[in-house]
């Protein structure tokens, strides 16, 4: 599987990124537009770098359902992935898990505007 990259004012394609073994389920690009994140059905995350087009990194997500939505936190500094099991944040700079929230129904959180966990607990009935 390929992610094509178009410029859409000139209407052209500028590159095909080939480092996919299957296929795509989720797309994101950093706000500072330097990044483009891609997740697989294997569970893993491929991030490239949108100058260079280059891969820089993939991330095993240790996901065992299939990623559904991605994105970056407002500074660029981290990467969400959610599945039905949960969302996961990673550094982009280290590539290191930071946190996983476990979709179990009963859990919640606060974050702060830096995205810091601020509160968490779990829902009583």
């Amino acid at each position: 599987m390929t992610v094509n990259i178009f410029d859409t004012k000139e209407l052209k394609q500028l590159k095909i990124l080939e480092s996919h073994q299957k296929n795509i389920t989720a797309l994101a690009t950093s706000p500072c537009n330097k990044y483009l994140l891609s997740s697989l059905l294997d569970q893993t995350l491929k991030l490239w770098s949108v100058e260079s087009f280059e891969l820089i990194s993939t991330i095993e997500s240790a996901f065992e359902a299939k990623i559904t939505a991605l994105s970056f936190s407002m500074d660029s500094r981290k990467i969400y992935a959610s599945s039905q099991e949960g969302i996961k944040i990673w550094s982009v700079e280290t590539k290191e898990a930071l946190f996983h929230l476990f979709n179990d129904e009963e859990f919640w959180c606060v974050l702060d505007r830096d995205e810091n966990l601020v509160e968490k607990g779990v829902l009583e009935e």
